[in-house]
């Protein structure tokens, strides 16, 4: 039996609950007013927090109890969002550690009722069975909050329209503003809570019935996983790489689903566990993969850590990584004693858990500035000339790596020849998305082929003239397209080509032409100045062959043009 079926109803619980969230979404809303500071967004986070954390905690005779442990989740919580250092567009190095605070306040809150429930018991320590269970009550709890407020929004909206079919728009106006709006949400989600904490019939078998379909699940991926794992000695290492680039979070991602999975056939405690020998050996599986998927994930992070170096984003991804290989070696080592290997796992959770909380807890704190460890790989990188300053991501230096890589800018900003141009101009930005969209357009420029090549076989270089003209146009921004320029050595007029290896795709043609110093398109209006014809089938191969040795060229051809009541309406060649 649950703990959720022998808590007593409390039926006055709801209601206060119910003015509580009423009383938090109206500040929220209140203070969400008009530009949000830092500070504001602080003290939105923790009133957030402790409206949730409270709403768990509160039974009959702990009110001192659960307002202590939620004002203390909300202190943590807003202090982290203060501490993420989030930047007026948005970026930062830090922006992970609100998320790790509420990691740490979600373990933490069922690992308090736990030992809460002990004590009130006049045990003591803190049993896993009722710490599991507490886990599995408050995430059904949260659902069912968030399902009844979902149905309440809806319900009071179509209540506003209906009034206003008889002209009573008054309904429909008080729910589009903000307090309102965040007042119902906030009591609807306060007292949907508190229901589904009385409703211990209901809750209990939400419990199973989310147990049951995760246990059902896990025969699917134990065998998934196997195959995988087995097929690797045959395959090798190199398709893992060379497939995509998202391995390490697919990895992560199968690790933490075959934890999941894994503990719904485990249980909470022996009288509990799947006696079925399918889910039991599944379970078993899915735990003693968890290593070997752990290691390849973090072999993945290596590997993109030595190509590109470190930034926050990999550091975080480190941090997850060596959570999961602990979760792995937990779970080799309650699979090599055989005997009741479920109950070392269930023993190996709590102590996790309690790392885990730990872990997240001081991620949350600028103790780690993941900022200046990913400032100091990138400027090695520079420096060593590993990568060229004008392959170097600018971007992520100047915005997403905190005070230390917008400091680092500035350094390098005095430094000579191309490094520091390139920093000069990532200052100039405003903003990250500002400096990407420079960088797309250069790079597009930069991948345009200019033709004839050099006489000493170097490639040439689009002349600045027309780079300029082009940058704005964004003609030659896509991957998967080829952009030739014709531009004879000394000559005053080129052509570009777009898109001249693409099947069944209209071939673009713009001309230039050099006037005194600078250069103009054509017609700069039309970014096709000429033009277009689609190509492909068997010619293309040829048809690109031909522009490429500078085959191509562009002629005057007369036209015959329809005209009505002096309007021109259509062109075409005349007949021959």
């Amino acid at each position: 039996m649950t703990l959720s079926e022998t808590a007593a109803p409390w039926p006055q619980r709801a209601g206060l609950l119910a003015v509580l969230g009423l009383v938090l979404g109206w500040l929220v809303a209140d203070i969400s007013d008009g530009a949000v500071t830092p500070a504001d967004s602080a003290i939105i986070t923790g009133l957030i927090v402790f409206g949730v954390a409270f709403g768990l905690l509160w039974d009959r005779g702990r009110l001192v109890p659960a307002a202590g442990f939620a004002v203390l989740a909300a202190l943590v919580a807003a202090a982290a969002g203060w501490w993420s250092g989030i930047s007026a567009n948005g970026s930062g190095p830090d922006l992970l550690r609100l998320p790790s605070a509420v990691i740490a306040i979600a373990v933490a809150v069922p690992l308090f009722q736990a030992w809460h429930d002990a004590r009130s018991a006049g045990g003591a320590g803190l049993p896993y069975a009722r710490a599991h269970d507490r886990a599995w009550t408050d995430l059904v709890t949260v659902a069912a909050a968030l399902g009844f407020t979902l149905v309440s929004w809806l319900l009071a909206w179509m209540l506003a329209s209906l009034f206003k079919l008889i002209g009573f728009g008054e309904l429909e106006r008080m729910l589009g503003e903000s307090r309102v709006a965040c007042a119902l949400l906030g009591a609807a989600f306060g007292g949907g809570g508190a229901l589904a904490r009385d409703s211990a019939g209901i809750l209990s078998t939400l419990q199973r019935v989310l147990r049951f379909v995760l246990s059902a699940l896990t025969p699917v991926l134990a065998v998934g996983l196997a195959l995988f794992l087995l097929a690797l000695p045959f395959t090798g290492l190199a398709p893992l790489w060379e497939a995509t680039k998202s391995t390490t979070p697919i990895l992560l991602f199968c690790i933490a689903s075959g934890l999941v999975l894994a503990n719904a056939v485990i249980a909470d405690a022996p009288e509990d566990e799947s006696r079925r020998r399918l889910l039991r050996l599944s379970a078993g599986v899915l735990v003693g993969a968890l290593l070997p998927l752990a290691v390849l994930a973090s072999v993945s992070l290596g590997q993109r850590i030595g190509q590109h170096g470190w930034t926050p984003d990999r550091l975080w991804a480190s941090v997850v990584v060596a959570v999961a290989l602990a979760y792995g070696i937990a779970g080799l080592w309650a699979l090599l004693r055989r005997s009741a290997w479920m109950a070392r796992v269930r023993r190996g959770n709590l102590v996790m858990a309690f790392l885990l909380c730990g872990v997240a807890l001081l991620l949350a704190t600028p103790l780690m500035d993941f900022g200046a460890i990913s400032t100091r790989s990138q400027l090695a990188r520079l420096e060593s000339g590993q990568v060229r300053p004008d392959k170097f991501d600018w971007a992520a230096l100047r915005f997403d790596f905190g005070p230390s890589g917008e400091a680092a800018v500035r350094r390098l900003a005095a430094a000579p020849g191309a490094t520091g141009q390139q920093a000069k101009a990532a200052l100039k930005a405003q903003t990250l998305w500002q400096l990407a969209e420079k960088i797309e357009e250069a790079a597009a420029v930069e991948a345009i082929l200019v033709i004839p090549r050099d006489p000493a076989g170097g490639p040439r270089t689009v002349p600045p003239g027309i780079a300029d003209v082009l940058k704005p146009l964004r003609l030659c921004d896509d991957d998967w397209s080829l952009c030739v320029l014709h531009l004879p050595p000394g000559a005053d007029t080129a052509t570009l080509y777009v898109n001249i290896d693409t099947v069944m795709t209209a071939a673009s043609v713009v001309r230039f032409r050099r006037i005194g110093n600078s250069w103009m398109a054509s017609n700069p209006d039309d970014q096709a100045a000429l033009g277009a014809r689609a190509i492909g089938g068997d010619k293309i191969k040829a048809l690109r062959a031909a522009i490429l040795a500078g085959r191509a060229t562009i002629r005057t051809v007369e036209a015959e043009q329809l005209v009505i009541d002096g309007e021109p309406v259509a062109m075409a060649p005349p007949e021959r």
